[in-house]
């Protein structure tokens, strides 16, 4: 049996994708609605106006309800979730089968990946602080700055304790965080500014699909930010395992042959006519 965290989930997955959407929708977008059910719209604007979609990991991971997931179809469903919910107002309803067949089209980029993995407390011991940092009880690795220290620099590995961060945010019930074993958080978060190639290429499968697919990645980040420095005992994580064995083998750089290369977006054809069909 599948051993569950704190928010019913497996132990090691997905945390949270967050996508760049397609500029095209600008437009289409209505960002003074509220969304629910684990999905979040925000936006910026820096010389352009950039649009991104968080999805959560219960929309991620598989659960009872969700016993299968493939990571492309959970993005496409977000989108399709999107319009019916009237955050994304096409001039037509796009059935969800024509979003996933056509998902390049939606998204821009991926933006940022966060892969997480749920231990118990005694599971992970801090040896040494060298080249760590300890902010507000959070570990970072050493590529971590604060705000503090502007500007600032997200750290590529980190460990917390889940279970106080839930409790903050109150949206569990206290009996439920306390009663779960696995509080301690290890997490990987790889965004398009500290990591290469978090094309959408990468994404197809399931969350385990995925993260064998980066783990390669993740062991050489691991070995030359936590390796010796944080000591993990645990055999109930074989994606983890994985990592902490490829670290061990000592390996510095990434060969890059494991992950598909991102490629810049740039409008093609097929996009175009799609788009200007919509806009009939």
């Amino acid at each position: 049996m599948m051993a569950l965290n704190i928010e019913g989930l497996p132990i090691e997955g997905i945390d949270r994708i967050q996508i760049t959407l397609n500029p095209r929708l600008k437009r289409y977008i209505d960002y003074t609605k509220k969304i629910n059910d684990y999905l979040r719209v925000d936006h910026c604007f820096f010389y352009y106006t950039r649009t991104y979609l968080s999805i959560q990991a219960q929309r991620l991971n598989p659960t009872k309800t969700r016993p299968i997931t493939n990571i492309r179809y959970s993005i496409a469903e977000a989108i399709f979730d999107l319009i019916k919910q009237k955050v994304i107002v096409l001039p037509v309803i796009l059935p969800l089968s024509v979003i996933f067949v056509h998902l390049e089209f939606f998204v821009f980029n991926i933006r940022e990946i966060e892969f997480y993995f749920d231990f118990r407390q005694w599971d992970i011991q801090i040896v040494s602080m060298i080249g760590l940092s300890n902010y507000k009880g959070t570990i970072y690795s050493g590529d971590y700055r604060s705000s503090i220290n502007r500007p600032k620099r997200v750290s590529r590995i980190k460990i917390y304790n889940k279970a106080e961060a839930l409790i903050r945010e109150n949206h569990i019930r206290r009996e439920t965080i306390t009663s779960n074993p696995y509080k301690q958080r290890l997490e990987f978060r790889l965004t398009m500014y500290n990591s290469p190639d978090l094309s959408l290429a990468n994404l197809n499968g399931s969350a385990t699909d995925v993260i064998q697919r980066y783990s390669p990645y993740l062991a050489t980040v691991y070995y030359r930010q936590f390796f010796g420095k944080v000591a993990v005992e645990d055999f109930e994580h074989p994606l983890f395992g994985e990592i902490q064995n490829l670290a061990a083998e000592g390996k510095l750089r990434y060969r890059g042959n494991e992950i598909v290369k991102d490629k810049t977006h740039t409008e093609n054809t097929k996009e175009k006519q799609f788009f200007d069909t919509l806009d009939k």
